[in-house]
């Protein structure tokens, strides 16, 4: 029937299809960049305020206006946060936060805040909290 060279060859083109289909559906990832930017319209359009102005700004002088954010878009604030201290693209949002030399503390303040108006435990938030303070 078939040579072992075939079946490999037919084995082969089945995995190669497996994994375009797989990708096809996989959800894909934003990143970093897109993420603040789509984060920055959704705050400036919804509650009057800036991903720049969370970031440079304490608690204390925004917590009125993030009383009204819910805990999902908080959550994603301090997740992209987070990931710009890792990020290598030098996009200008990204510089701009990279050049906050307070922007670890203000993603304390977040989780802390997050935490006081959550009921829910968040373990990536956790996770986050943990790598800020034993850095």
């Amino acid at each position: 029937m078939f040579s072992r060279a075939g079946l490999d060859a037919i084995m082969l083109m089945i995995l190669k299809l497996n994994e375009i289909i797989e990708s096809l559906f996989r959800k894909k990832r934003k990143s970093v960049s897109i993420e603040l930017i789509e984060l920055d319209h959704l705050l400036k359009k919804n509650y009057g305020f800036s991903i720049i102005a969370v970031s440079e700004n304490t608690i204390v002088d925004l917590e009125k206006k993030l009383e009204l954010v819910d805990l999902y878009v908080l959550d994603k604030i301090i997740f992209s946060f987070y990931n710009v201290i890792y990020s290598e693209k030098d996009d200008l949002i990204i510089q701009k936060l990279k050049s906050n030399i307070n922007l670890k503390e203000r993603i304390m303040e977040l989780i802390l805040f997050t935490e006081s108006k959550s009921n829910h435990f968040s373990l990536e938030r956790n996770n986050i909290k943990n790598s800020l303070q034993h850095n």
